[in-house]
């Protein structure tokens, strides 16, 4: 949940600075057609977690280091501006934001560690019209702060994984079936 939680409060401190800014999560990495996409909603944030590493105790609390990255897409501006003066204008934003945040949640320790930001550029997506910076830092993160009881865990997974919502028609179009079966037994769930 922790790493969940810190995700969700990058995107919502990068929206809340940034109001003409798309802000999104994001799995992790994408490729060129996915990149031209997001390009479309210039100026864009993409947030993901890359990695969690570094783990230690502190007396009873495991605590790691969250890999926090943040793709920024743009594209040519309104007025004018080339898709990499976007980015530039953009960038220090972004960075000051970042800088010394804490998140305002439970579990996370101190401010982000090894913030940088890197030009992602390449011939390919010059030709593209965008320009792409990778602006990446480390959270730690208390590995043990948001853990699920057997209980919620248990909660958890049924709801998002044991079960599967099927519509099927017949030939003409009309509707035999639209419902959500409990995978395991086969059943209608409730509604």
């Amino acid at each position: 949940m922790i790493i969940v939680q810190l995700r969700e409060a990058v995107i919502a401190a990068l929206q809340k600075a940034l109001p003409g800014v798309h802000v999104a999560a994001h799995g992790g990495t994408f490729d060129e057609a996915e990149l031209k996409n997001w390009a479309v909603r210039s100026p864009a944030l993409i947030v993901s977690v890359s990695d969690i590493g570094d783990f230690n105790f502190f007396g009873r609390t495991l605590q790691g280091e969250a890999g926090v990255g943040i793709a920024l897409v743009t594209a040519a501006g309104k007025k004018g501006q080339s898709p990499d003066a976007v980015a530039l204008t953009l960038l220090p934003s972004v960075l000051r934001l970042i800088a010394g945040q804490r998140w305002n949640i439970e579990g996370t320790a101190g401010p982000p560690a090894q913030l940088r930001a890197q030009n992602l550029y390449s011939g390919a997506l010059g030709a593209s019209h965008a320009a792409l910076w990778g602006i990446s830092f480390r959270q730690a993160v208390e590995i043990g702060a948001g853990l699920l009881t057997a209980e919620e865990l248990a909660e958890f997974l049924a709801d998002e994984f044991l079960s599967v919502h099927l519509v099927q028609a017949a030939q003409d179009g009309a509707v035999l079936t639209d419902d959500t079966f409990n995978v395991r037994t086969g059943e209608p769930e409730p509604e």
